[in-house]
């Protein structure tokens, strides 16, 4: 599984990223003028400079590129005239709630209840297209694909997952664990409102839902001794489900905060939650 996702993502960075060996440029950038022998690599509109055979380094957010952008904009083709925030980083801390908006398990699902400080959830927003609502583009659709890695610390660390033949069943085990992690990966499509206060404005709102669908799930205990027990299966988890999302930013760096709309595993299959997620996201 991790092979795959490697090679997947391998396949995405390349196509995002473009090296350009230059000796003599003429491009001018807003804050420095690349130098003789100089290797460029672009990142949406960010550039990393790299010179002197590698002993200088610079990555900046590249004005010209943002006024090429916006230059070249075709006015017929209103998907190049919205500069969404959606593609991005993001790193945040999670856990499990009974409902949306709630921060604690119930009575009847507390075996699976897990700890946030130590429960993190990765995102990977691959791309994204968006579409203005407004003639002054201050308003807009934003969609597009990503993929999540989330990794659940749970609170009781001899708990074992397993499945039986209609139903999810929970036992503690006798080995002493010291850590105990319920992983999950999904692919996510949004389908995002984003709001900026003004036209070509810095700030940005963004409202709405993400699909998630399951692309693979284990748990991995991890021994005193140092062993590691992997179990994979899909533990009963809903294939599809939806998150209601909020992010809010300026340029490059944001926030957001993410509550699951459906429980994360099927009726009477398993515990009844709902995950959340809250963090940082860097944009490109």
């Amino acid at each position: 599984m991790k092979k795959t996702f490697l090679t997947i993502a391998i396949c995405c960075v390349s196509t995002i990223l473009m090296a350009e060996n230059s000796t003599n440029n003429s491009f001018a950038a807003d804050s420095a003028k690349p130098k003789a022998d100089t290797t460029r690599f672009y990142l949406g509109r960010h550039e990393l400079f790299v010179t002197n055979g590698g002993n200088d380094v610079h990555f900046i957010r590249n004005r010209y590129l943002d006024y090429e952008y916006s230059s070249n904009n075709d006015k017929k083709n209103p998907f190049n005239n919205f500069d969404s925030h959606w593609a991005s980083f993001n790193f945040g801390i999670g856990g499990f709630g009974k409902k949306m908006f709630s921060t604690a398990v119930g009575a009847e699902s507390d075996y699976i209840d897990v700890n946030p400080l130590r429960s993190f959830s990765f995102q990977w927003n691959i791309s994204d297209i968006a579409l203005p609502l407004t003639s002054s583009n201050n308003i807009g659709i934003v969609s597009g694909v990503g993929v999540s890695w989330d990794y659940y610390a749970l609170s009781d660390k001899s708990l074992c997952l397993r499945k039986a033949d209609s139903t999810l069943i929970h036992y503690n085990d006798t080995i002493g664990y010291k850590r105990n992690k319920l992983r999950t990966c999904n692919l996510v499509v949004p389908l995002m409102l984003e709001f900026h206060p003004a036209q070509n404005s810095n700030l940005y709102l963004m409202v709405g839902v993400e699909g998630n669908l399951r692309l693979g799930a284990k748990t991995k205990q991890v021994t005193g001794s140092g062993k590691k027990i992997k179990h994979k299966s899909d533990f009963y988890m809903n294939p599809l489900t939806c998150d209601f999302v909020v992010r809010a930013g300026y340029e490059d760096f944001g926030v957001y905060f993410s509550t699951a709309c459906t429980p994360m595993f099927k009726d009477r299959k398993g515990p009844d939650v709902y995950p959340f997620s809250a963090g940082v996201s860097l944009n490109f």
